[in-house]
């Protein structure tokens, strides 16, 4: 970051940890980053570290919020449907939309506390969606980020946990249209049947 490290400079430790998160989620807006060896040296380590970890979180997460909403919908005949194939491909799509929305929404309201206004039009919601949609799926191009000036303490015990719901509802998605593609693709023949099939034909010539 370009500190400059004189008596005007104050560590910003609500901001430094919404920057690690950044790291750790690879959201990674651009909006700071490190210039100094030893801050690269961080990122390259426990940077490296804290991504294999979070990764393992969010997939386990994934797994277990899974496994409890499935067996809900599988009590349930009506609901049953939901828990496989396409229905719970669409069903996490829309969960995963809805979010988007609901963060994109979440995100104006931050604006407009933070600039002390009592309208959302600052934060159009074109630009609320698109800033959601680019954090929850991990993109963070940077075009559209917080502010790490604009940070407090506060924001760290619900920014986060927005973004790692998020996280974790795009993990179910990939995870059950992954599922659904698997099974509706044709799968190879082994190589008992192609030199079964290969015989068969043989003795039909013969």
């Amino acid at each position: 970051m370009h500190a400059t490290g004189g008596d005007k400079c104050h560590p910003h430790l609500a901001a430094g940890a919404f920057f690690w998160f950044t790291i750790m989620t690879t959201v990674g807006y651009g909006n700071a980053a490190p210039i100094t060896g030893g801050g690269r040296a961080l990122v390259f380590t426990v940077g490296f570290v804290s991504i294999i970890a979070f990764t393992a979180l969010t997939g386990k997460a994934g797994y277990v919020t899974i496994t409890i909403v499935d067996d809900a919908f599988n009590r349930n005949r009506w609901l049953r449907p939901l828990s496989r194939g396409l229905p719970a491909v669409l069903f996490w799509f829309v969960v995963l939309v809805l979010w988007i929305l609901f963060v994109a929404q979440m995100g104006r309201i931050y604006d407009m506390r933070r600039r002390d206004e009592e309208v959302l039009d600052s934060f159009p919601l074109d630009d609320a969606i698109w800033f959601s949609y680019i954090t929850m799926t991990t993109v963070g191009l940077g075009d559209i980020h917080v502010g790490h000036e604009e940070i407090r303490w506060g924001d760290m015990f619900y920014l986060p946990l927005l973004m790692l719901f998020g996280f974790v509802w795009l993990a179910n998605f990939a995870v059950k249209l992954g599922t659904f593609v698997v099974h509706i693709w044709p799968e190879d023949e082994t190589l008992e049947e192609i030199l079964e099939e290969q015989g068969s034909e043989h003795r039909e010539e013969s």
